[in-house]
């Protein structure tokens, strides 16, 4: 129950810090895109829209590889710990067999 309240309690404060990180992260990175998107138009006469679509592919390719990699990491981390405790669980019943 303790352990309970106290994840409630946190959630809102780690909402209340990581919405406007996130927000400001997107807002420069949206901001900067379209700078770049805006001067490369004006170099190399491609059309705005297709260096925008390029860029914002871009982005989803490396946020997308950034949580498969991610949640691949924390796959394996849960599997070895599995394996942990069911190598010391099967240890502890070699060395007490009176059990």
């Amino acid at each position: 129950m303790n352990n309970r309240l106290c994840a409630y309690a946190l959630l809102p404060l780690v909402a209340v810090v990581v919405v406007p990180v996130a927000y400001y992260g997107l807002f420069v990175y949206f901001a900067f895109e379209q700078h770049v998107a805006c001067s490369i138009t004006q170099a190399t006469n491609i059309p705005y829209g297709t260096i925008s679509s390029i860029s914002l592919l871009l982005f989803c390719v490396v946020m997308l590889a950034i949580s498969i990699t991610k949640m691949s990491h924390c796959t394996l981390s849960c599997l070895r710990t599995t394996y942990t405790a069911c190598q010391e669980r099967t240890s502890q019943e070699k060395k007490d067999p009176a059990e």
